[in-house]
């Protein structure tokens, strides 16, 4: 229990530190509102849509996965067995969709916030 707590307390310590230098300059992270038209591009290419921006779906992709690897790692989330990374975009776009009024936040925090909410530890 004790090192959940810690755990907790790391990431909570982390994030303040990344949320300063993020406040200072917002013209190098991307907003909600990036990541949603980013996850849009995605969701339109999974069926092959031709009309899909490529780089923008896998910007979207990208950094989905690297939020949720990184979490995983440091067991901040614990998503079952077989979980793709398709299904985590899903789970990431339907958070943005149900908060639009945080759009303007990191992307990165929002992702965060939508697995650890799919997928806390118990």
């Amino acid at each position: 229990m004790k090192a959940k707590y810690l755990a907790v307390a790391a990431t909570c310590l982390f994030l303040s530190m990344v949320c300063s230098v993020w406040a200072e300059d917002k013209s190098t992270w991307t907003t909600g509102n990036d990541l949603l038209g980013d996850c849009v591009k995605l969701e339109n290419a999974m069926p092959n849509s031709p009309g899909a921006d490529a780089a923008r779906a896998g910007r979207c992709l990208g950094e989905v996965n690297g939020v949720s690897n990184t979490m995983f790692h440091y067991k901040t989330i614990c998503p079952p067995n077989g979980v793709s990374a398709g299904q985590t975009v899903v789970i990431v776009l339907r958070y943005l969709r149900a908060h639009p009024e945080d759009l303007h936040m990191n992307s990165s925090l929002l992702i965060m916030g939508a697995l650890s909410e799919a997928f806390p530890c118990k």
